[in-house]
């Protein structure tokens, strides 16, 4: 299912992404790794990536259920 009609905000202060949703009031918030500095969405996947700065990993968000796993990278990821 694609991703839709969602905004998604990268929370580096408080290692977390925060879900949108377009048509109502109750906003989301996701754990994720240590310092997220950018998100990439994929939408035929149905995730989310957050590449946290601070932490050495990347955190796959699933959309359906906001699962998340975290991905090992290399030092400082800070784009995706």
């Amino acid at each position: 299912m694609p991703l839709r009609n969602r905004v998604f905000v990268a929370n580096s202060g408080s290692n977390t992404v925060t879900a949108l949703e377009g048509r109502e009031d109750r906003p989301r918030t996701v754990a994720v790794g240590v310092w997220p500095m950018a998100l990439a969405v994929d939408v035929v996947g149905g995730r989310v990536f957050t590449a946290d700065s601070l932490g050495y990993t990347v955190t796959a968000i699933r959309e359906s259920d906001y699962s998340t796993s975290a991905i090992p990278v290399g030092p400082r990821p800070s784009s995706l």
